[in-house]
């Protein structure tokens, strides 16, 4: 027992002389310029940064950016379409968040009977052949000046012509 006493008693004198030093070296010393404790005097040496803004302003355009409306994609016709040759940028207006008007670019098409398997269209095309009457899918894309892309499928209901 007394074994145990003069171990842990040993113990319990080191723990209270190294807590004496560490209250010492945290709180006792001060320097000349009133800061008390090692950490304040080695902290009042260090050089501060500034914190550069930029960062913030940045995000803040990110933010006003990633808010902005996508462009939006209009089926103007009201009208019957008819078989024949349909004209993309007659019939499909795109906008922008501004209302600035946009080009409408045609991707694919899917026909009547094909199950609604879009087939692509060569990039640039600008034209429809409706051969056959039905429900056609167009494919279309617009891209505003600040790459917000809008892409949507729009039905346009096809009529045999009557003479």
């Amino acid at each position: 027992m007394k074994q145990v006493i003069v171990s842990y008693g040993m113990f319990l004198l080191d723990a209270v002389l190294l807590g004496l030093l560490f209250l010492l070296l945290f709180a006792g010393i001060k320097d000349d310029e009133g800061n008390r404790g090692i950490f304040s005097i080695i902290g009042a040496e260090l050089e501060t940064g500034e914190t550069e803004n930029k960062v913030y302003r940045e995000f803040e355009v990110y933010q006003s950016e990633a808010g902005r409306a996508m462009p939006t994609i209009v089926y103007q016709n009201t009208g019957i379409v008819y078989t024949g040759i349909f004209v993309v940028s007659d019939q499909i207006k795109a906008r922008d968040a501004d209302g600035e008007e946009l080009h409408v670019s045609l991707l694919a098409v899917s026909e009547p009977g094909t199950g609604g398997t879009f087939f692509p269209v060569l990039p640039g095309t600008k034209e429809v052949d409706f051969r056959n009457s039905g429900i056609y899918r167009l494919k279309v894309t617009a891209v505003d000046a600040r790459r917000k892309r809008s892409t949507c499928i729009i039905a346009v209901p096809v009529n045999e012509r009557r003479m």
